[in-house]
């Protein structure tokens, strides 16, 4: 079973996607054998700011 998150803002924070990936990883019954976890991140645009 998939779960995804999509972001409400663009971010560069390691903080905010490691968290956007435990709730995904919070909706999943680990009571069972987990065979396969991924993250993956889409829609990269480089900072104005770099």
């Amino acid at each position: 079973h998939t779960r995804e998150k999509t972001l409400d803002q663009p971010t560069d924070s390691s903080d905010l996607i490691r968290q956007a990936a435990l709730d995904c990883l919070r909706r999943v019954a680990l009571s069972k054998k987990v065979r396969l976890i991924g993250i993956r991140v889409g829609g990269l645009e480089k900072s104005p700011f770099r």
